[in-house]
């Protein structure tokens, strides 16, 4: 019996050298594949591009090249429609030329609206702020924001408004912009 005993001890002690070495062989396998998994190259795209300063980007004027609103319950009636203009319609559309909007260093904005003999037919002017890529414009009677992307001196702005001044923010805009230049040109 104590043979028996022995023997199994023996095989005991051979089958734990046996279990401590796959310890040691998992282990060493589980940091093998995880010194290559982070030093593996990622395969996505990195963005190395620094990240967009919209309130230094939005400083200088903008003309409207164009403009489209879906308005939702015009007047708050139960209708709707779409006002659309492109940049080689605006006058005849519009009646106006392109509006432009002039953002300062002081964060005061001025939106000017002419008559296509270039006189001044409107104004608009507030104060404006950016939150990452929001544009917020406080005027006295209105607050509205917009989603603003600038790339190559165009930008897109885009928008839940009241356009139609119906009380409800329920009317899509959407509008691209052309850089004009730093100083409030009209």
């Amino acid at each position: 019996m104590f043979i028996l005993f022995k023997k199994a001890c023996a095989n005991s002690r051979h089958l734990l050298n046996l279990i401590q070495k796959m310890k040691t062989y998992l282990t060493t396998l589980f940091f093998l594949t995880l010194l290559f998994a982070c030093t593996t190259e990622n395969s996505e795209p990195v963005d190395d591009a620094p990240a967009q300063d919209l309130t230094e980007s939005l400083l200088g004027t903008w003309e409207a090249k164009y403009l489209k609103i879906e308005v939702d319950s015009y007047q708050g009636q139960d209708s709707s429609f779409v006002f659309e203009v492109s940049e080689e319609s605006w006058e005849r559309v519009y009646s106006v030329k392109p509006f432009r909007t002039f953002f300062a260093t002081d964060s005061t904005f001025r939106t000017t609206r002419r008559s296509p003999n270039n006189s001044l037919i409107g104004e608009d002017r507030g104060l404006w702020r950016t939150f990452g890529d929001t544009l917020m414009l406080l005027e006295p009677n209105n607050t509205s924001q917009y989603k603003v992307i600038i790339d190559k001196g165009q930008a897109e702005w885009a928008g839940v408004i009241d356009w139609d001044l119906d009380g409800a923010e329920d009317d899509v805009y959407y509008a691209t912009y052309r850089y004009v230049g730093r100083t409030p040109n009209e």
